[in-house]
């Protein structure tokens, strides 16, 4: 395609984007709002100036997929499946699903297979299975079975890839006999000569799958393994165990040699770091187990990943714990971009929700509307992307089993509630939350290959101001005839955005875009706009989606 620079230079419109919305529209330039910062006045799109390819948007089946997709009515799963995987539009051009093309799996460890788990009550849903039994044989046909379905769904919806994620190694390799650490283990959860029957396990789990046409493309072989994951036995609240950096080595190289010596395709994922700083820095009191970038993609280190084959060139971690302020979560960004680049692996962000209290921002929780819990959503997803560079974004998780006190904004894209607390649950209530329509402005429209291009926000000039106010990015697609952009509006007041310099070598086919507007009274909202008629409501998150001519 040849060159080609957009510009948009922000007006005043006496026209709204839709008629039929309830959404008052606010004159920019309204001395209540303080002007903002805009002496320059517009964004510019460079299609020429390209960053990063993009790989995928995901969402993790957070081990409520077996108990779901195996004993709930099929009326439900399907509403599910469709909701998540579709990329098809109802009759007035709204999406039915978010069309994700990662799904993430637990490969099990087998907690709910113990007589007795460890696990308090309350974690009943947490616990899971494993097709694997402690004399050696597999029971495909009695475990994981929910979590197949969803996986052969996501296959049938086209889902372009899927990640299958171990928090533990089944419970008879462990040294304590449990799927969680318990006072006095030491180090990563495993029995030191247990590595190559752990490896053999995981081998067999992609085979399986494989030969059931849904193929395993990617494997996570520890999950945030800074945090102790330690608790008396009767108390634990999910699997998991800390591990090292040397001890997580150590495991990729033993996994390695059995992929390698069977010919496994699957590439081995590390370390779903437990948060930013971890990864791009040394932290003193996560000496074993932070500066993972240098440590594992540094050729001149002693662990260096990229000499085994089976490890993907890529480093994965979590945006927990990352964003204290904003001009934090910018420098986190920015630290992890400069770190991954000076070794030249990509940065996927394996797992993030509504984790701690960051998200309220000083506000009383009682006293926010649920696009205030979206737009934090949708501001970590662009800082991820826009920022750091990365090529895969996945939310925790897909299906959460609570909505208490405001849980149903921040954990879970479905929630499901039981009518019964315990693993034989077959019945209860599905509520949608609306955190899926915000993944769904990235998942359903970014799709597996567009680029990112330049785009350059001189409406707002440092990236802390952006992100209070209006921040955007922009993909073309592989063929260079869609440009997608994404417009978060954190502030108060609406933009009116106008393409400077349309018609001269610049042309959209019949002058017009597509929009999908989300507000605090609507999602994914769809209206055809005239160019130069484009509105970014106050708290909004806009989709624009251009044919190229």
């Amino acid at each position: 395609m040849n060159f080609k620079q957009l510009k948009f230079l922000s007006v005043i419109v006496a026209v709204t984007l839709f008629s039929a919305c309830d959404d008052d529209f606010t004159d920019p330039n309204d001395p209540k709002f303080g002007g903002g910062d805009k002496d320059e006045k517009g964004f510019v799109i460079d299609i020429s100036q390209k960053h990063q390819t993009m790989h995928h948007f995901g969402a993790s089946d957070g081990w409520s997929s077996e108990i779901l997709g195996e004993n709930w009515p099929a009326a439900d799963r399907e509403m599910i499946a469709e909701l998540l995987f579709s990329r098809d539009f109802d009759a007035n051009g709204k999406p039915k699903g978010i069309g994700l093309s990662m799904w993430r799996i637990n490969v099990g460890a087998g907690s709910a297979n113990m007589e007795n788990s460890g696990f308090a009550a309350n974690g009943w849903f947490r616990e899971t299975e494993c097709a694997l039994q402690p004399d050696g044989t597999y029971d495909w046909e009695n475990n994981q079975v929910g979590t197949r379905w969803f996986m052969k769904k996501a296959k049938e919806y086209g889902v372009e890839y899927f990640t299958g994620w171990s928090t533990s190694p089944p419970y008879f390799m462990t040294k304590n006999g449990y799927t969680f650490r318990t006072p006095g283990v030491q180090g990563l959860n495993l029995k030191e000569d247990k590595y190559d029957d752990f490896a053999n396990y995981l081998n067999t789990f992609m085979d399986y799958h494989r030969e059931q046409g849904i193929p395993i493309d990617y494997l996570s072989i520890i999950n945030e393994p800074q945090w102790p994951w330690e608790a008396e036995v009767g108390q634990s609240k999910q699997e998991g165990s800390y591990c090292t950096n040397e001890e997580a080595y150590n495991l990729a190289k033993a996994v390695n040699d059995v992929f390698q010596a069977e010919g496994q395709s699957t590439k081995m994922l590390l370390t779903e770091a437990g948060d930013l700083p971890v990864m791009h820095s040394y932290i003193s009191k996560h000496a074993a187990t932070s500066d993972q970038v240098n440590v594992f993609w540094n050729p001149a280190s002693d662990k260096y990943l990229g000499s085994l084959s089976s490890v993907a060139p890529l480093i994965v971690g979590h945006s927990y714990w990352s964003n204290g302020s904003v001009e934090a979560a910018i420098q986190n960004r920015t630290a992890l971009l400069q770190s991954t680049q000076q070794v030249g692996v990509d940065f996927w962000q394996t797992e993030y929700s509504l984790l701690g209290s960051a998200y309220q921002e000083g506000r009383n929780p009682d006293n926010m509307k649920e696009i205030d819990y979206m737009l934090w959503l949708a501001r970590i997803i662009h800082w991820d992307v826009a920022l750091a560079n990365a090529t895969g974004w996945n939310f925790w998780t897909a299906c959460s089993a609570s909505d208490w006190g405001d849980h149903a904004n921040r954990f879970g894209l479905i929630i499901w509630l039981s009518d019964v607390k315990d693993r034989s649950s077959s019945s209860g209530t599905i509520k949608i939350s609306r955190q899926t329509w915000t993944l769904g402005h990235f998942s359903r429209f970014i799709r597996p290959g567009y680029q990112r291009v330049e785009l350059k926000n001189s409406l707002y000039t440092t990236q802390a101001k952006a992100s209070r106010n209006l921040m955007a990015s922009a993909y073309l697609s592989p063929d260079s005839k869609e440009l997608v952009m994404v417009m978060i509006n954190y502030g108060e007041k609406d933009e009116a955005p106008k393409f400077e310099n349309y018609g001269e070598g610049l042309a959209f086919e019949g002058d017009q875009v597509t929009t999908y507007t989300t507000t605090q009274s609507k999602d994914m909202f769809p209206a055809t706009v005239a160019v130069d008629e484009l509105k970014v409501p106050a708290k909004s998150i806009v989709t624009v989606v251009a044919k190229l001519k």
